[in-house]
């Protein structure tokens, strides 16, 4: 068989003849390529093949094993990426919220959601400051309670890790524990990152303050801090530190400091309460609110950290004088007037004394007396007003005055005294007080105690004597306020 090639023409030019040849075209191209390649296989064919069949159906199929061959290599070797990589799924779980001091419980569920198997899979956890591990299901493979090697997970198959730890942070903070999952797909190493996180909006130990509203400049009242642990765990250690007012000074605590202003509480139990009393007394001229702070924390690391804070607000009175308790008179003192009176309270609703009210069996409840004096427009010399305290009664020790020498108190024989001196014309009505304390028993229930013995005044004036009698003071206030809450009860 003869292919056709391309034959010369003579064509005619303004009476010349060119040799020209034809173009040609891609029809002709694929002949011409034929004819080159085409007639030597042909050749080779009829001298192997012809009148021997079995060569070509022989070499027919040695063909086509080797082209399976071949196949079968491209796939083993590109496989990997054709396929897509087994997947991965992670859910990472615990509270939203959480107090300071509770522990948190965490659950991380890794998920094979394929046909293949996921290999060489292992989670690292990263917690945050303040986690405290406390177990583990199942346990970790490292002493820092935070490795797992899981091996592999079969298709439609997975693995939870659930563990727990102690949460000691700020309140207020936000926290996070992340997990770092690394796992291999033929030969493909994968890292995968899942976060949880939470807020801790509040501390297991709580702070609360039991004061007086108002108490009176001098005067020792007490305060009283409860500090409680709401948590479901021991806290080895806390500690509380107390501001106190400028104005303040603490005369006595039922527990030692164990620095300046600073109570340690050691092992805290489950659910437990830990109080601490304070007396003490405030000095002030006039009128004045003052703060009390408290501030509980927890120790960690050797750090403290601050876990509740609270405010008591106190006010202070200035001492009490005469105005509290006498309603003005225009009539005109024609002798000179002397009383003694007990009060809890003022006539403005102040409240002088403190403790329980009626006075209860075992229990200290303080009253302030007053003596007061009102001059009729004469000058008086030598005045001193005495008065024996009763056995029963305590000394309260906090005393004013408003003219005169500072009230005194003799322990030996019981004698309370007030060193008036001259008392000029002009002073009309001059005023003392002073602080004591009753603690009934049993036999003083159902009755009025005595709280101050008989009052006596002496003096003189234009040199001649004179002396005044006022009778014993008792529980029987004559105050609005204090009606109905004069008798002793158990």
């Amino acid at each position: 068989m003869a292919f056709d090639k391309s034959k010369r023409e003579i064509v005619p030019v303004r009476g010349e003849i060119v040799t020209r040849t034809k173009e040609k075209t891609g029809r002709q191209i694929f002949i011409q390529t034929l004819n080159i390649f085409v007639p030597p296989l042909a050749n080779k064919y009829h001298n192997r093949y012809t009148g021997r069949p079995r060569h070509l159906i022989f070499d027919t199929a040695m063909a086509l094993i080797i082209f399976f061959l071949i196949g079968l290599n491209i796939y083993y070797f590109t496989r990997s990426e054709l396929l897509p990589a087994p997947s991965l799924e992670i859910n990472f779980k615990s509270a939203d919220t959480i107090k300071s001091g509770e522990i948190i419980d965490l659950k991380l569920k890794l998920t094979n959601p394929g046909d293949s198997t996921i290999k060489d899979l292992a989670v690292d956890l990263a917690y945050p400051g303040g986690f405290i591990f406390q177990s583990a299901s199942p346990a970790a493979g490292n002493k820092e309670n935070n490795y797992w090697n899981i091996g592999s997970i079969a298709g439609r198959d997975s693995i939870e890790i659930s563990l727990s730890g102690q949460i000691i942070t700020s309140p207020g903070e936000k926290q996070m524990v992340k997990a770092l999952v690394q796992y291999r797909s033929g030969e493909e190493t994968l890292n995968m990152t899942a976060r949880r996180e939470y807020l801790v909006s509040g501390s297991v130990l709580k702070a609360s303050w039991q004061t007086l509203p108002e108490a009176e400049s001098g005067d020792i009242y007490q305060n009283i801090l409860t500090v409680e642990n709401t948590g479901q765990i021991i806290i080895p250690e806390s500690k509380v530190i107390i501001s106190f007012p400028a104005e303040y000074t603490l005369v006595e605590s039922n527990k030692l400091p164990e620095e300046k202003n600073s109570w340690i509480i050691k092992d805290f139990p489950v659910q437990g309460k830990w109080e601490l009393s304070l007396d003490g007394k405030s000095l002030v001229n006039k009128d004045k609110e003052i703060n009390f702070k408290a501030e509980v924390s927890i120790k960690i690391d050797n750090n403290w950290i601050a876990q509740a804070s609270e405010t008591a607000v106190i006010k202070i009175a200035k001492p009490p004088s005469v105005e509290d308790l006498i309603v003005p008179d225009d009539n005109i003192v024609k002798e000179l007037e002397f009383a003694a009176e007990a009060h809890y309270y003022s006539s403005s609703g102040a409240q002088f004394g403190y403790g329980p009210l009626p006075p209860k069996v075992g229990q200290t409840t303080g009253y302030r007396i007053f003596w007061v004096i009102r001059n009729n427009n004469q000058e008086y010399s030598n005045l001193v007003i005495k008065a024996v305290l009763p056995e029963a009664i305590d000394w309260g020790g906090n005393s004013t005055v408003s003219f005169g020498q500072n009230i005194s108190y003799d322990k030996a024989s019981r004698i309370i005294s007030w060193t008036v001196g001259i008392l000029p014309a002009n002073e009309t009505t001059i005023s003392a007080s002073f602080e004591l304390a009753l603690k009934p028993n049993q036999t003083d229930i159902g009755k009025y105690v005595t709280l101050l013995g008989e009052s006596n005044l002496s003096g003189s004036y234009n040199k001649e004597s004179v002396t005044k009698t006022y009778p014993a003071v008792t529980t029987a206030l004559a105050e609005a306020l204090s009606q109905g809450k004069t008798l002793v009860i158990e």
